[in-house]
């Protein structure tokens, strides 16, 4: 109703019993400023009023925040409504009442009739005593026509348009003639009949035409009205759905939290970043929403003269990716909905005004010029809208679920949080990616009503209730004192020294006013007037959390006299009624200096810590006084002396605190924790040094107060493994270990409790002191790392899927997992919660699934590959980076980035035992490799070509020869060499690497454009081969080919005829195999002359390297575009060597020589000749044993001399004396108990002068052996490497007395072990180092069994860890290794170590600490700084023949290691999931695990980490895996990935 300015607008109202309308001045309500219609007005105008209705719906009383009715009872006014009054108490409308009585707008049919038309004729003319009223018949006929027309147009409805008007036209054509007719009346009426009989006629026949039309306007009238009761119906519903909403707001709006319970803000909207969202979201991903903080400004924030406006908005900041979407809306969902409609619909309750969405005030606080910002401002409404659709949609589907479970009480967390409390705030923010980290969310800062209650506000309205002068006086104090002051919580941390100081800082807090948290040392004496000054101050400020450091309070000499009250001003702040958290700390006993008088209760304190013993005598200051003073308390921290009944403590601090939720009380010799709930402990957290502390009447109470969920933690000693079942009641617990502040303590727990629970204690008892978490239940295994109190990584092993219990569920659902391992492949039941798990943690990045055991009968009952990918495909995000599945029969291993497979490596036992399932989903296209580990069988053929044909993604394949037990190996259903190639090159394109392996026959070839090239064959018996197998290799495509045998003489032919087809050969090896016999036989080998004339012909242009070996020499040319330049020769043994043998070499002008095995002194006549013999030689090689060493270099270099003096020169440059049977000598290995002598001489062009550089590792007693201690003596000036190793005595001085002074030592590196070393040795040890100015490196060798070795190991490390390039530690108790950390703590101690070598005693367990050690060893340097410049020689050392040094490298912290052994070690598994996560593989080069206790997963990590790591190749060329049992799974999976990544790598896994 549109009024003008200076009229009282008036609201309609109408009876429904009398139709009557009246209209009600209304009125301006002075608390809202909206128009109100009184009660009492509208009773006065129409009496007997019972309610006001509008349509169906009823008008209600405005109601106050608590739903009460405002008096005097109001309506609100509607301007464009008109109100209905019931006056019957009904609620019905008129028409419902009485149907004969009809609205104006209602319709009603009728049957037309002729009766009825002649009835409607006559009851308008029948002459009556009423119309004798009217003056002139004119008017009679004006009357009747008019009343005539009302009664045709009510009868004709529903007939068509020409029906109705034809009968109009009667009563238009009766009216003009009776108008013009004579006046007689009587004529008038004859003729008005006589003129409706005639058109009546056509109206019947108007009537019977229309009556089919009639009947379906009747039907659907019927219809009509059964959409309107529909309309009503959801009218209704939609009606009620607000009213509850209306509720949730109501009460969201009123909710008051204290500052205990409010750590961040509370108010906060999600909407999506793109329109139309909430119809597309299949899956939540982070980048789709961002959640918003609210300024909760309101009356509390308003000032007499503040113009800016007070009502909620957005916080000015540009808002928050979500970190887990689904789990944040499973936790927060029902909360974020009812906060949208607030916004939506608006609300006036409790001091905050929330305009509605319509009006757009909600984002009037944004001034920011951002792009997206702009973007919310432009469309919050429709933002808003598809946040509500999208929570509404989970809500359904939540409900839907329930229902399908039978089972609406047990609903989601969606339906059950619609208010937060203190512990659902502080998980928020671990749901948002936070980046500007040390700042509170949203800007916003937060405040302190009068009344108590905390509300978080953005800067204007903070700066328009605080003083901007007073905060700048009191940051500027904050800072001269080193404090710290945080605006955005009102938190002050500061510590005063002076009384001075105190009081200028008591005045700036003051006029700040509204400090909400101080935190304060007083570090001067102060007296109990300064305290009192202290108090006044605290409480002018309305400080609501009071934390007070007495640690300086001593005995005052200046305030003797208030010695037994001193403490009272403090106490008494504890009752200020303002004060809700209060603690003291440091104070030397507090309560002897405290007085009766300073008690009083305090009704707003709901925190309360005392650090202080409570004294147990004095009543009027014992816990059970300040407890009936302190009934209110939330959270309660005491300190009780240690002969305070534990018992009687625990009881009546629950009788007497009804409303307490947290328990903490440190009792001396054990801490206590627990936690609440209406009088009754739920669960109880004990830490204590020692189980034997706890005492029998302790157990009591601790079996009395909590008999289910109960938790200690404690340190490690003897015989608690005795104590625990005891304590515990059963043994059925679960172990936990808990990592904080650089220690380690157990901790057991009964099996009641959930994953959530205990994750909650131990994270809250620790904070953000917590490093590492483990927790090893029967059903699961669970290991976390913590930094700053956030979980960073989470590994989880879980037994069974369905072994699960609830609580396990809840906890894994909140989403921190980063790894998980499920033993045994999920059953088709599990499909379901596989999917929930996969859902709720999109941080995963390893997923693993392993098959039960073999005998294992639900084997049939497991998920088939294609569902399990299917799962994960549908429910995991883009950090997914590698998975596993491994069932008996099929393996698969697949690497992601961003969320789509990059590479996927597939084993299969064996192409005919695929189910169909796994086909389906191999056919997919997803393979990248793909091993067959059985060659496939003929009838496979059609499948291997699909199976090819789907997948072009494949660059590597590779078929495998059966088992030997396998009883389809080698029998002629088997796909052969040709067959295979022809498939696989025919339907590939994009295959890069080809392997097929059969028992006889290996091949492997590159494959590009789908042709093989470079192939490589492998034949183990020449003779062995197949013709089908022959034919493929005499197609000429070889490039390299080995025979493992010697041929025979009858595979002579065979032979020539495929070297014959193989022109293009690059690399040429045969009989490589070893030794074998040359007695007499039937069909013996081929001879190394016939050998080598086939292979050495002009056919083979492309031969660059050749190799045959017929057992006792090798024959080994260097080849250029076929021709033989030089000619390098292995003898067995000397003595073996033939006059044919001899011709032979002397025919290829042999060029270098070596003999495997030490010449017998009766040889040495043999070698003299040879080298007389062959001029052209110019290198030798031999192998040797240390006790022969000395006469062979002397017999060397007397030929040498003997020949120049012949010749005038000699061919011979170089010569090697190496260990026996020429192994390498390796500074690092002691493998054997021999001693073992490496020298290198190089010898001048015509001149005896020649350079020597030796290595010596000595394991025998030096006067036992006469001949090394004589070639120490005459050439121990060479040495530039010594290893004493385990010799008796102080050999170590004794040898290096022998050695001559009169040449410059060339010692390099030493070797020290603590059993060659001892006493004066240290000092000799010294002296031959300074002696030596080439010396660079010192190895560590040390036993740690004994106190003096160990006493010796520490020395050596402190005065040469600066030179240290190996330590090998050998013990058996964690207590020596730890020792050993004390003097080399981090690497940057040891700059130049490569080799860490930890070999235990076979079942020594280490602690925690020792593996953080491990930890800081294995670890590379800082990124972006080099390594140390140190030249040092390789793992096997070797001799630059121009003695060029290495290329000085860049200096660095320290070098990363090239070798690390921990064999024997034994671990927690959390502790090796570090190690395998610190190990830096830059320049690993050996690694060496063997007989430890790695677990699976964490053997996973090592492999997940090599195949990850940035650098194209590793340099890792041997990986020893002995005895380590998950190797064997690991690696038949991993294999592939890891050797392209390590190109050179040698893995061991014997078992």
């Amino acid at each position: 109703m549109a009024t003008s300015p200076d009229i009282q607008p008036l609201q309609a109202f109408r009876c429904r019993s009398t139709d009557r309308v009246a209209h009600v001045p209304t009125f301006v309500d002075p608390k809202t400023r909206g128009r109100i219609v009184l009660w009492s007005d509208i009773q006065a105008g129409f009496e007997n009023v019972k309610s006001i209705w509008k349509g169906t719906s009823l008008v209600p009383f405005l109601k106050d925040e608590k739903f009460e009715q405002i008096l005097p009872l109001r309506i609100a006014y509607r301007p464009d409504d008109e109100l209905e009054l019931d006056t019957t108490g009904t609620g019905q409308s008129r028409n419902s009442r009485d149907p004969s009585i009809s609205s104006s707008t209602s319709t009603e049919t009728f049957p037309l009739s002729q009766g009825s038309m002649h009835h409607h004729a006559k009851l308008f003319f029948q002459p009556s005593a009423s119309t004798t009223e009217f003056s002139t018949g004119a008017q009679i006929v004006d009357a009747l026509a008019i009343t005539e027309a009302r009664s045709i147009n009510s009868s004709l409805s529903g007939y068509s348009t020409d029906t109705i008007q034809n009968a109009q036209s009667i009563v238009l054509a009766q009216n003009l003639s009776l108008n013009h007719s004579p006046q007689d009346p009587m004529l008038k009426e004859a003729a008005i009949v006589q003129y409706l009989n005639q058109r009546f006629d056509r109206l019947q026949i108007e009537s019977d035409r229309n009556r089919n039309l009639q009947e379906q306007l009747v039907q659907m009238q019927q219809q009509l009205g059964m959409n309107q009761e529909e309309m009503l119906r959801m009218q209704q519903k939609a009606l009620d759905r607000l009213a509850i909403i209306q509720s949730s707001v109501q009460a969201l709006a009123t909710q008051t939290y204290e500052l205990h319970e409010y750590p961040i803000p509370r108010l906060f909207i999600v909407l999506p970043k793109t329109l139309g969202l909430s119809g597309k979201i299949k899956s939540i991903f982070s980048d789709q929403f961002r959640l918003y903080f609210l300024c909760e400004c309101g009356t509390h924030t308003m000032s007499e003269d503040s113009k800016t406006p007070h009502h909620i908005h957005l916080a000015k900041h540009d808002g928050y990716d979500l970190e887990k979407p689904s789990a944040f809306f499973e936790r927060f969902g029902s909360y974020v909905l009812t906060v949208m409609n607030m916004i939506k619909y608006g609300i006036t309750a409790a001091g905050l005004v929330v305009p509605s969405l319509a009006s757009s005030g909600i984002v009037n606080g944004i001034d920011t010029a951002q792009k997206h910002m702009d973007f919310i401002k432009k469309n919050i409404a429709p933002l808003v809208d598809d946040t509500i659709k999208f929570l509404d949609g989970i809500k359904r589907d939540n409900e839907f679920g329930a229902e399908l479970a039978g089972d609406r009480t047990d609903n989601s967390e969606f339906d059950q949080l619609e208010a937060l409390e203190g512990a659902d705030l502080r998980q928020l923010e671990s749901y948002l990616k936070v980046k500007d980290q040390g700042r509170v969310l949203g800007n916003l800062y937060r405040i302190v009503t009068a009344e108590g209650h905390v509300k978080w506000v953005c800067f204007d309205h903070y700066r328009a209730t605080y003083r901007e002068t007073a905060i700048k006086r009191l940051k500027e104090i904050i800072d001269a004192n080193q404090g710290i002051y945080a605006e955005e919580t009102g938190r002050i941390e500061i510590t005063i020294t002076s009384k001075t100081l105190a009081k200028e800082f008591y005045d700036a807090m003051v006029k700040a006013r509204w400090i909400q948290e101080l935190d304060i040392t007083l570090r001067w004496d102060a007296t109990m007037d300064d305290l009192r000054e202290f108090a006044n101050a605290v409480t002018k400020a309305n400080v609501v959390s009071l934390t007070v450091d007495g640690t300086f309070f001593k005995r005052s000499a200046l305030d003797v006299v208030n010695r037994t009250r001193r403490f009272n001003p403090i106490m008494k702040l504890a009752s200020n009624s303002r004060i809700q958290s209060f603690r003291i700390k440091g104070f030397e006993d507090f309560f002897s200096r405290v007085t009766k008088s300073s008690l009083a209760p305090a009704p707003r304190l709901r925190a309360l810590s005392l650090q202080s013993e409570l004294p147990l005598q004095d009543k009027a200051r014992s816990l059970d006084s300040l407890l009936e003073l302190y009934s209110t308390l939330k959270t309660l921290d005491v300190k009780l002396r240690q002969s305070a009944s534990i018992t009687k403590t625990v009881s009546d601090i629950i009788s007497k605190l009804p409303q307490l939720e947290s328990l903490r009380i440190d009792h001396g010799t054990f801490s206590l924790m627990s936690i609440v709930a209406k009088s009754v402990v739920k669960s109880l957290f004990l830490a204590t040094d020692r189980l034997d502390h706890i005492n029998s009447n302790d157990l009591k109470a601790i079996r009395e107060s909590c008999s289910t969920k109960l938790a200690i933690k404690y340190i490690s000693q003897d015989g608690d493994e005795d104590r625990l079942p005891g304590i515990l009641h059963t043994s059925e617990f679960c172990c936990i270990r808990v990592t904080h502040k650089g220690t380690q303590s157990l901790m057991v727990a009964t099996l009641a409790w959930s994953l959530y629970e205990l994750f909650g204690v131990i994270t809250s008892e620790y904070s953000e002191e917590l490093v590492s978490l483990s927790v090893d239940w029967e059903r699961l295994s669970l290991t976390a790392g913590f930094s700053q109190g956030r979980i960073q990584n989470m590994i989880m092993i879980i037994e069974r899927l369905d072994n699960l219990n609830p609580g396990d569920l809840t906890y894994i659902q909140q989403g921190h997992l980063t790894r998980l391992v499920v033993k045994r492949i999920p059953m088709k039941g599990d499909k379901d919660r596989l999917t929930d798990i996969l859902r709720h943690n999109q941080t995963l990045s390893h997923l693993r699934f392993r098959y039960g055991k073999e005998d294992d009968p639900d084997t049939t009952l497991e998920m088939k590959l294609l569902d399990i990918m299917t799962a994960i495909s549908s429910n995991t995000s883009s950090e997914l980076m590698s998975l596993s599945v491994d069932y008996q029969g099929l393996s698969l291993t697949a690497s992601f980035s961003q969320g789509r497979i990059q590479n996927m490596i597939m084993i299969i036992e064996r192409l005919d035992s695929l189910d169909p399932s796994d086909l389906t989903y191999i056919q997919q296209g997803h393979l990248t490799q793909l091993v067959v580990k059985r060659a496939p069988m003929k009838a496979d053929k059609d499948r291997l070509t699909d199976v090819l044909r789907y997948n072009q993604t494949l660059s590597h394949l590779e078929f495998r020869h059966g088992e030997r037990s396998d009883p389809f190996t080698g029998i002629a259903p088997e796909m052969r060499l040709p067959d295979l190639v022809s498939v696989v090159t025919s339907v590939l394109c994009t295959l890069e690497s080809l392997q097929i392996d059969y028992e006889e026959l290996k091949m492997t070839a590159s494959v590009i454009h789908g042709k093989t090239q470079d192939i490589s064959v492998t034949i183990k018996q020449l003779g062995g081969l197949r013709s089908d197998d022959l034919s493929f290799i005499e197609q000429g495509c070889l490039s390299r080919m080995e025979i493992a045998d010697t041929p025979r003489e009858k595979d002579r032919d065979r032979l020539a005829q495929i070297l014959q087809h193989n022109p293009g050969l690059v690399r040429l090896l045969i009989g490589h195999n070893g030794e074998h016999s040359n007695a007499i036989s039937s069909d013996p080998h081929m001879k190394l002359r016939d050998l080598a004339m086939l292979a050495t012909s002009d056919t083979f242009l492309k031969l660059e390297s050749l190799e045959i070996s017929d057992g006792n020499l090798s024959f080994t040319p260097d080849i250029t575009q076929g021709k033989i330049s030089d000619v390098g020769m292995t003898i067995n043994r000397i003595e073996t060597f033939s006059p044919d043998d001899f011709k032979f070499i002397q025919e290829y002008h042999l060029t270098k020589l070596a003999i495997k095995h030490t010449p017998l002194e009766t040889d040495e006549n043999q070698l003299t000749n040879i080298l007389h013999q062959l001029p052209t030689l110019c290198q030798l090689q031999v192998g040797c044993r240390g006790e022969r060493s000395f006469a062979i270099v002397n017999l060397i270099i007397a030929t040498r001399d003997n020949i120049i003096q012949e010749r005038g020169s000699c061919g011979l440059r170089t010569f090697e004396l190496m260990p026996a049977s020429m192994v390498p000598f390796d500074m690092l290995a002691c493998v054997d108990d021999d001693t073992r002598i490496y020298s290198h001489l190089s010898f001048h062009d015509g001149s005896r002068e020649f350079n020597m550089r030796t290595w010596i590792r000595l394991k025998c007693r030096f006067e036992d052996t006469a001949p090394v201690k004589d070639f120490v003596c005459q050439y121990g000036w060479s040495i530039v490497f010594f290893d004493g190793f385990n010799i008796d005595g102080n050999t170590f001085t004794r040898l290096w007395n022998h050695i001559p002074r009169t040449r410059t030592p060339q010692l390099e590196r030493i070797n020290a072990n603590t059993g060659d070393i001892a006493g004066s040795s240290l000092d000799y040890l010294a002296e031959i180092i300074q002696r030596s100015p080439n010396f660079k490196t010192l190895d560590l060798t040390a036993t740690l069994l004994y106190k003096d070795q160990l006493q010796v190991a520490e020395t050596l490390i402190c005065q040469y860890r600066a030179t240290m390039i190996r330590i090998q530690l050998t013990g058996d108790s964690s207590e020596q290794y730890s020792r050993i950390a004390l003097s080399i703590p981090t690497r940057s101690s040891l700059p130049i170590l490569e080799n860490l070598e930890l070999w235990p005693n076979a079942g020594t367990p280490f602690t925690w600490n020792n593996a953080q050690w491990i930890i800081a060893m294995v670890s590379g340097p800082p990124r972006g700084l080099s390594s140390p410049s140190v030249s040092q020689p390789s793992l096997q050392a070797t001799v630059d023949e121009q003695g060029r040094n290495r290329e000085p490298e860049p200096a660095q912290p320290w070098k990363p290691l090239r070798k690390i052994l921990l064999r024997n070690v034994e671990l927690q598994p959390e502790d090796w999931s570090d190690i395998m996560e610190a190990i830096d593989f830059s320049a690993l080069e050996y690694l060496d695990l063997w007989n430890s206790n790695i677990a699976e997963e964490q053997f996973g990590i090592l492999v997940d980490r090599m195949t990850e790591d940035r650098e194209p190749n590793l340099p890792l060329r041997v990986l020893n895996t002995g005895n380590v049992d998950p190797a064997k799974t690991i690696y038949s999976q991993s294999l592939a990935g890891l050797m392209k990544k390590a190109p050179a790598l040698k893995v061991l896994t014997r078992f």
